[in-house]
């Protein structure tokens, strides 16, 4: 056997390795989208349970509140729904203890509609969720900027852009 037919046989082996190395990777490649589809699922699956689980501790620690339901009777003047101006000409007529309950909460639902503009963000919410934040922001934000609780960038932006259109 020649040096020649040596190389040939070593170029042989080379390339049935290469075959063989490509066809693992590419089995290696579609296991890992497959793991990545399914933690992209639990993620988006947590998020929601963290979701429910604080709307469900909220509106239970609320509703059980007699002094909540009778700050929200003040505030809404007797009705479920008022427009924004009658909602803060009623906020100057809450007691001092009153506002702040109020702004505590309000800082509470600030902060859990930026988590679900974040969560747009990174994908882990679907278009129900962006209605409910954003619908929330464009009703409660005269009030949260009258109260003068701390609004979280995000959410100032959105609105930002909301009101402007873009």
């Amino acid at each position: 056997m020649s040096v020649q037919d040596l190389g040939s046989i070593g170029e042989l082996v080379a390339a049935i390795v290469t075959v063989i190395t490509l066809i693992y990777l590419a089995v290696q490649v579609r296991h890992s989208r497959a793991l990545l589809e399914e933690n992209r699922k639990l993620s988006l699956s947590a998020a929601y349970q963290a979701r429910t689980g604080f709307r469900i501790d909220l509106a239970k620690d609320y509703s059980l509140d007699e002094s909540w339901l009778t700050l929200q009777s003040k505030l809404r003047g007797g009705h479920t729904f008022q427009p924004t101006e009658v909602l803060i000409a009623n906020f100057q007529s809450l007691t001092t203890e009153e506002k702040i309950k109020y702004m505590l909460w309000s800082e509470t639902i600030t902060h859990s509609t930026d988590n679900a503009l974040f969560q747009l963000e990174l994908g882990l919410a679907d278009h129900y969720i962006e209605e409910v934040a954003k619908q929330t922001v464009r009703a409660q934000y005269p009030m949260w900027v009258h109260t003068g609780i701390t609004i979280p960038q995000r959410v100032q932006d959105w609105y930002a852009q909301d009101r402007s259109g873009t």
